[in-house]
């Protein structure tokens, strides 16, 4: 997993590996690395992800081998 901009900052890493089940959803993902990082409780429901570089919703399950990006919602203008 990456971690950018706010994210980033409220976790104090760059990247991490985190082991979950097979059958998982974003959604387990995210209970997960809210465990280990308690900070993004205050962000939770604003976080975006992305998985293989493709936008995607909390309830999409993931494959062994994702490359999934965290971040916080970007407003264009």
């Amino acid at each position: 997993m990456r971690y950018f901009a706010q994210i980033h900052e409220l976790t104090g890493i760059r990247e991490e590996e985190v082991i979950i089940e097979n059958g998982s959803t974003l959604t387990n993902l995210l209970s997960k690395i809210e465990e280990n990082h308690p900070s993004l409780l205050k962000v939770k429901e604003n976080i975006q992800f992305a998985i293989n570089c493709n936008l995607v919703r909390k309830n999409v399950y993931l494959n062994e081998g994702d490359q999934i990006a965290v971040f916080p919602p970007v407003a264009g203008g």
